[in-house]
């Protein structure tokens, strides 16, 4: 196949200097194009990125936007923020661009108006969470971990709302079915003052949570 093409070449050009000319020609506009898709490519990337792109749609605006604003991940006192990208979508290049495939399905949710009002946003809601809990399991909250090392938190300097809180995430990777919605939300809803989630007994039961009896709970 080549030495065909390279027969046919040197007959359109015999001259070996025009052959020259024309070959790093070639290689120059495709040096020029190959920059330009992957300089264009890590742009359009990075764009998919910003909050503005998020929060582009008014299902996302209006709704998990919504209750995200004023949280510890986007008001405090430091100003350091995470917005969407940095817990929905991971670092690494591979994990990225198969993140940005698998989000290629929510413009056929847009298209088809799944979630495009607030009723069919919470009759879907339960799903979607699943899901966000899913991937969150299988990469051990990679995307979480890129900002919170345990390793280098200090209980002393920490809230004991902050404490409660380590303690319950803690819990989270003993529960051994993400699919199990109840066992999930147990453990994420349950109260500060809880003790923590002993690991499960055998392979196929989720870790119990204790009942509540204190005052404080409605």
């Amino acid at each position: 196949m080549l030495g065909k093409f390279w027969r046919v070449f040197r007959e359109q050009y015999p001259s070996r200097g025009k052959a020259a000319a024309v070959i790093a020609a070639s290689l120059v506009v495709f040096v020029l194009v190959s920059a330009v898709l992957v300089i264009g490519g890590a742009a359009g990337l990075a764009w998919t990125n910003t909050e503005k792109f998020c929060t582009g749609c008014h299902e996302m605006r209006d709704n998990v936007f919504a209750e995200y604003t004023g949280t510890i991940h986007d008001t405090n006192r430091t100003g350091v923020r995470a917005i969407c990208s940095d817990c929905h979508v991971p670092r690494e290049p591979v994990a990225l661009i198969e993140a940005k495939i698998h989000a290629t399905h929510d413009l056929f949710s847009k298209a088809m108006g799944t979630i495009d009002t607030k009723e069919k946003f919470e009759a879907h809601r339960s799903e979607m969470a699943q899901r966000v809990w899913r991937r969150m399991k299988a990469n051990d909250s990679a995307p979480c971990r890129n900002c919170h090392n345990a390793a280098k938190m200090d209980e002393d300097k920490q809230s004991d709302r902050a404490k409660a809180a380590e303690d319950k995430l803690a819990a989270i990777p003993f529960i051994p079915d993400a699919d199990d919605n109840a066992a999930v939300t147990a453990v994420l809803d349950a109260p500060d003052d809880l003790p923590p989630v002993p690991p499960p007994t055998d392979a196929g039961t989720a870790p119990p949570v204790a009942e509540n009896t204190s005052a404080t709970q409605p």
